[in-house]
């Protein structure tokens, strides 16, 4: 038998079981025909010299695989017997034992029905498009624009509306044709795989639900993929124009910016550190103290958030909660403090912290003043003007205390830091007065006077008292 002689032969073959599919009769020894009449061609086709084969018997070899893939799709309908088919292939296939290179042979209908395989594929394709959904109540006031918001509902409604079609096993074909159209198989590469002796597939399969559902798997992933990525590239270009316009002190748009920023990312603490800022400047307290409060709960911003949050309740004058939030605000100092270790106090800290201070020496509330000002000692070295601060204040508790020598140690180190500051002098001039040391008190009140900030309530009221001594004293 000649190569034209098998495929006319498999040609007819084709023929009878189109004839059968037309009458709703199949017939067994119609479908075993087929297969070995393909047998028959691809014999023919491992015998000859491949320079011998003409092109026109290639390409009706070709239209002849595609008419039998045809058939095979039409046999996988539920119109047919499927487990009568599935026996069919099973027998053929032990009694003739074909290699996988005879790929016929192995498109029994259960290859493609798979009721588990698609019910996975239509969640999946379900999954992406509520995914799809999902984005757009995050970007309909972002200023995306029709044409994104329309890209977005076509990506949602498309994969919806393959799971429809899925589910139904309505216009199966069309979707075959459109993902065989990512294989890119050509004429050439299908000529080249008939005589390959590595071939397995043959023409281009229909699609089973296992293509079906990697597919479906893969449009998730990549939805998820592309929405998560996308959603996160889209939040930190918003948190950036933000921060710009921050900067600015454009508060209205940055507000605006940060509010766009935070639909796409939700989760990003720092976002809610920024709006709370600006809520703060705009004296939107309660928006802020919520937004702080969130912030709070992140590790990165717990403690900007808290000593932000203390400075809204010392404006409040609720000092308690303001003693509650800067404790928390600086938690991490306390830890390095009771581990030996080195710690520093911000600057919005020791604002913080020098305010309470003052409110816990008025109220004289020395236990609270200490826990501040020995906290406080142990992170500002290096910081001069800060450490006065604090030497100043202990100093202060210590006099009324009736601690004279470790007051005068404590403001002589202030005096030190700072010599050109009046309170220390002062508090020193009234240690020194106490003990009778009138000589070395003169020289304290005389420094007190001369340096003494009359802007500063404190100092001028010593200022006066200074004055009042030294005059005493010419008399």
């Amino acid at each position: 038998m000649s190569l034209a002689q098998a495929i006319h032969h498999y040609q007819q073959a084709i023929l009878e079981i189109n004839a059968n599919l037309l009458t709703q009769v199949l017939h067994k020894e119609n479908v075993a025909k087929v297969l070995t009449a393909r047998d028959a061609v691809q014999q023919q086709l491992d015998l000859k010299d491949h320079s011998k084969v003409s092109g026109s018997l290639l390409i009706t070899l070709e239209i002849l695989d595609h008419q039998l893939q045809d058939i095979f799709r039409e046999l996988r309908k539920p119109d047919h017997n499927l487990d009568e088919l599935d026996e069919w292939f099973d027998q053929w296939r032990a009694i003739l034992k074909p290699t996988p290179s005879y790929w016929w042979w192995f498109q029994a209908p259960s290859d493609s029905q798979n009721g588990i395989l698609r019910l996975l594929s239509i969640i999946c394709l379900t999954g992406s498009s509520a995914i799809w959904l999902s984005l757009i109540p995050r970007i309909l006031v972002s200023g995306t624009g029709l044409i994104g918001i329309m890209t977005i509902l076509i990506n949602s409604l498309l994969p919806l509306g393959n799971a429809g079609i899925l589910a139904k096993n309505l216009g199966q074909e069309k979707i075959e044709r459109l993902l065989r159209g990512f294989r890119l198989q050509n004429r050439l590469q299908s000529f080249h795989t008939l005589f390959s002796p590595e071939h397995k597939l043959g023409p281009p399969k229909p699609f089973s639900d296992r293509d079906r559902f990697s597919f479906s798997l893969l449009t998730l992933l990549c939805s998820i993929l592309f929405v998560e990525l996308g959603s996160a590239h889209l939040a930190h270009f918003y948190f950036r124009q933000a921060s710009e316009a921050y900067d600015k002190k454009q508060l209205k748009i940055a507000l605006e910016k940060y509010e766009l920023s935070l639909r796409l990312n939700p989760d990003n603490p720092k976002i809610y550190l920024q709006l709370g800022n600006i809520n703060h400047e705009l004296v939107e307290l309660d928006t802020a103290i919520r937004n702080y409060k969130i912030a709070v709960q992140s590790p990165d911003c717990s403690a900007t958030a808290a000593a932000s949050l203390a400075s809204i309740y010392l404006a409040q004058k609720d000092y308690s909660q303001a003693d509650n939030w800067l404790w928390k605000s600086v938690e991490d100092a306390r830890k390095a403090s009771q581990a030996g270790e080195s710690y520093i106090i911000t600057d919005q800290q020791f604002k913080n912290l020098e305010q309470l201070l003052t409110i816990h020496l008025n109220l004289e509330q020395n236990s609270q003043a200490l826990r501040w000002i020995n906290l406080g000692l142990g992170g500002v070295r290096n910081h001069p003007e800060k450490e006065y601060v604090l030497l100043t204040s202990l100093g202060k508790i210590q006099l009324k205390s009736q601690a004279n020598s470790e007051a005068k140690f404590q403001l002589q180190k202030a005096i030190d830091l700072k010599p050109q500051k009046a309170l220390a002098y002062c508090l020193m001039a009234e240690a020194l007065a106490v003990e009778g040391l009138n000589g070395e008190a003169i020289v304290a009140w005389e420094q007190c006077n001369a340096n003494a900030d009359q802007t500063n309530p404190e100092e001028y009221q010593y200022q006066i008292k200074a004055r009042s001594y030294l005059a005493e004293d010419l008399e």
